[in-house]
């Protein structure tokens, strides 16, 4: 059987929709339910900067809330890890998909 690898290509465009309506993945699962991120910003203030934008059963979307008009991090030299590692192929690999307007695109080789 041929298995084909997967490399993400692309760079940034500034189009901020990985800011807008993204779920949260803390390492181990998902943030699905607002109790978890309760739990989440009580270890990790970093996470403060988010605000739930869409509620679904069983899954959360988040937006950002240092995003600003010109669609760049306002805090960018002290953004949360999940932001220095966007996009995160592990994430990808698990479910999550990159916005339309993205400059990153995921190959299979």
């Amino acid at each position: 059987m041929d298995s084909k690898t997967q490399t993400l290509v692309g760079s940034c465009n500034y189009c901020g929709e990985c800011c807008r309506d993204i779920v949260i993945f803390d390492g181990k699962k998902f943030i699905r339910t607002e109790e978890d991120f309760k739990e989440l910003i009580e270890n990790d203030e970093y996470y403060r900067m988010f605000e739930i934008s869409i509620r679904e059963p069983f899954r959360l979307f988040f937006t950002c809330t240092n995003l600003g008009a010109d669609n760049r991090c306002q805090r960018y030299g002290d953004r949360p890890q999940l932001c220095k590692d966007y996009p995160n192929k592990d994430m990808l690999m698990k479910g999550t998909v990159l916005p339309k307007n993205c400059g990153y695109e995921l190959k299979e080789e």
